[in-house]
């Protein structure tokens, strides 16, 4: 538990921070020994604390702000990609998942980490699933933006079949082709040539591990040099955290 390791880490105070190496004199013996002791009382103390409700709440707040993987190791960042052939900057960052701990003694689950337009795109978790979407949509168009979810036991192959299977058989799709990022595949899918048809990227990334991302673009036909160009320039940042 995060509790039991902040006791630990209080606990790890090297002998030399209290009693110095050198022979000591009767009174600096004392003086040792006392600070020994004061040492070990806020040790002791601070074990008690963490203890009680507030103090768990306390370390929780604690471990929480300053052990971030994603904000340490992926700073906010400007952009700048390609749009309708013209140069557009932005204020781009991270947002993921962290690896997280299953049953003791297996490997934790993988996490990545992504950089997001943050300036016209938002970022929710449900069930499991991390939703992109823009800021400024319409309801009565086709969904734009991005789900990541993380499927556990099973081969990249065998994702990107299942994952064709759940498109709607009138609508048209691209061969499985391998993508950029090693052992990962992707195909394209449309619902028609329509304006408003919708259109989705279906992408699939190994985690390392014995699981696959599966990374779903989505927009509507005459979006496709915006939202699609945008959300595929974000998923090009798309980062896999090892789960140790």
């Amino acid at each position: 538990m995060k509790e039991e390791r902040i006791i630990q880490a209080l606990g790890q105070v090297r002998d030399e921070y209290i009693i110095e190496a050198a022979p000591v004199r009767k009174k600096e013996k004392h003086r040792a020994l006392r600070g020994l002791a004061a040492a070990f009382a806020i040790v002791l103390l601070g074990a008690l604390f963490l203890q009680t409700a507030p103090g768990a709440a306390a370390a929780e707040y604690v471990v929480e702000k300053v052990s971030s993987l994603i904000d340490t190791l992926f700073p906010p960042k400007d952009i700048t990609i390609m749009v309708e052939g013209a140069e557009v900057e932005g204020q781009y960052s991270a947002v993921g998942q962290e690896p997280e701990a299953r049953e003791t003694g297996t490997e934790a689950t993988p996490g990545f980490a992504i950089y997001i337009d943050s300036e016209n795109y938002t970022m929710t978790e449900e069930n499991g699933v991390t939703i992109i979407r823009p800021v400024n949509f319409y309801p009565d168009l086709p969904t734009c933006g991005m789900d990541i979810v993380h499927l556990s036991d099973i081969t990249v192959q065998e994702a990107a079949e299942a994952a064709r299977a759940e498109i709607p058989s009138d609508w048209e799709v691209s061969e499985t082709e391998a993508w950029s990022m090693p052992d990962s595949l992707s195909f394209f899918a449309r619902s028609g040539w329509e304006w408003d048809s919708a259109c989705k990227q279906v992408f699939l990334i190994s985690d390392g591990q014995q699981g696959v991302f599966q990374v779903t673009i989505q927009y509507f036909f005459e979006a496709a040099e915006g939202h699609g160009v945008r959300l595929l320039s974000m998923l090009q940042t798309f980062t896999l955290i090892p789960g140790d």
